[in-house]
């Protein structure tokens, strides 16, 4: 297998392993809601059951599947199942988007300004990004409708990120201050868009070994 098989391989394998974090918690919060054991604390407080459960299995499937979505030979082989597992992702992501933006409404005291503000920006940005992809996908413009769904992709996995980069802190250094954690949640979702827009674009990365290395070849 060439270098750029075994890229098309282990990117989708990674996301994979990115999304086991907030895909266990979201279940976790699934079987919380009806044994009525949801966290007493200001995140949890006064959220419909709904919401809850709409945000947390939609955002399981979608940290699951999207990642298949990447592997080219599901591709070529099961276009149908492409498509149709496409809608589904679509359909999660706005329900993502939208239940999210409504808990921020609705749970005004759950996080600083700051940090609302950038939730609510980044629903709206989910929203916007699959509105667009499916308008190209429509157009036959593919590569187009990957790319905003990449986009999509890196705009909701900001809680895969967050785990990534809060769990090593919260064990080297225990709790952080509420601001101070709200900033590390916040600045996830520019990380993940930036790793994404070098995907996307094909940023060139410097020499290593005397080899240029630059981002896989999705399509």
């Amino acid at each position: 297998m060439t270098r750029s098989g075994v890229a098309r391989i282990l990117l989708p394998a990674g996301l994979l392993a990115l999304a086991f974090i907030p895909s266990l918690v979201a279940l976790m919060r699934v079987y919380q809601v009806p044994m009525g054991t949801l966290p007493d604390d200001k995140l949890y407080l006064g959220m419909t059951p709904i919401s809850v459960v709409l945000h947390a299995i939609c955002g399981a499937t979608f940290a699951l599947f999207a990642p298949l979505q990447l592997f080219p030979t599901l591709r070529r082989r099961f276009p149908k199942l492409h498509r149709r597992a496409g809608w589904v992702l679509v359909l999660a992501g706005l329900t993502i988007a939208v239940s999210g933006l409504v808990m921020v409404v609705l749970i005004p005291y759950s996080a600083t300004l700051p940090l609302r503000a950038t939730r609510i920006v980044v629903g709206a940005m989910v929203i916007a990004c699959l509105t667009l992809s499916i308008h190209a996908i429509r157009q036959r413009r593919v590569a187009q409708h990957r790319d905003w769904m990449l986009r999509t992709y890196a705009l909701i996995m900001g809680a895969g990120t967050q785990a990534v980069v809060g769990v090593p802190i919260f064990l080297l250094y225990g709790q952080p201050e509420p601001a101070v954690m709200d900033l590390i949640l916040a600045v996830c979702w520019p990380i993940n868009l930036a790793v994404a827009e070098w995907v996307i674009r094909g940023y060139r990365l410097p020499r290593l070994n005397g080899r240029l290395i630059t981002a896989p070849n999705l399509s």
